[in-house]
């Protein structure tokens, strides 16, 4: 079993209870610089690796077509409990976004970029769904040796 599939089955297994989760409560904390990035801000917006959807939500509105993708049927499964109509939630590999190409004014990545086991290939499908001239926001936290190394081991 690969790295992105312990990846998936992580977060199917915590999708009821991320939210509560100390990774949930470490991911929310970026939330803000988000909404302050993206104030005024409309047009199509993609969050990839979007989990249970609370960065959508807080963007919901103000002339913004949501949208979200995650590798996890269980997160993606309450990203749409969340949202409703108020966002589309796909179950996706970055790796092959399912949308067309430069179809999105901003790509949004909160917290999931360190999962993703190909980072060059990943950066090159945002690139392909992304308008030319849009704007990508990645938050990433920081953690130095040899914490990091146990930050993203999956069970």
């Amino acid at each position: 079993m690969g790295h992105l599939d312990n990846t998936k089955r992580l977060f199917d297994q915590t999708a009821e209870n991320y939210d509560e989760s100390q990774a949930g409560k470490f991911t929310s904390k970026m939330y803000k610089e988000f909404l302050r990035r993206l104030e005024g801000k409309t047009g199509k917006i993609l969050d990839v690796g979007c989990g249970t959807g609370n960065v959508l939500l807080q963007l919901a509105g103000e002339g913004r077509e949501l949208y979200g993708a995650d590798i996890s049927e269980n997160m993606v499964r309450v990203a749409r409990e969340k949202l409703g109509t108020n966002a589309s939630i796909a179950v996706a590999n970055v790796e092959k976004l399912p949308f067309d190409s430069t179809f999105f004014d901003i790509l949004i990545c909160n917290a999931s970029f360190h999962h993703y086991p190909s980072p060059e290939k990943a950066l090159a499908e945002m690139n392909r769904v992304l308008k030319p001239n849009g704007q990508l926001v990645i938050g990433e936290g920081y953690a130095v040796q040899p914490f990091r190394m146990f930050l993203n081991l999956s069970k």
